[in-house]
């Protein structure tokens, strides 16, 4: 048991490498979320700055519902056969 930690408070018992791994990951998510804040900070004021407004207000957001399309190409082939596509409005294919 040369290479564990043993906690002096409570007695647990951990793999020194594992244990640094943990610690190096808690760490760096704590300094990665840090920066993140300013990150944040910052581009909330470069917004404020430039009058530039990230919210949508929700009447005008998007809503996509089925779109049925006919395949003429295929018409004729025979009278019990009806060809055709549902897919969402909005998209590439119920566009065209």
């Amino acid at each position: 048991m040369r290479e564990s930690y043993k906690c002096p408070n409570c007695g647990f018992i951990i793999n020194r490498d594992y244990n640094s791994t943990l610690n190096d990951i808690y760490y760096g998510i704590i300094e990665l979320n840090k920066k993140l804040i300013i990150k944040n900070r910052k581009l909330n004021n470069y917004f404020k700055e430039y009058n530039i407004n990230m919210k949508i207000p929700a009447e005008r957001l998007r809503e996509y519902t089925p779109v049925e399309i006919d395949a003429p190409a295929l018409e004729g082939l025979s009278p019990h056969v009806r060809v055709s596509m549902v897919d969402e409005s909005g998209s590439l294919y119920a566009l065209a």
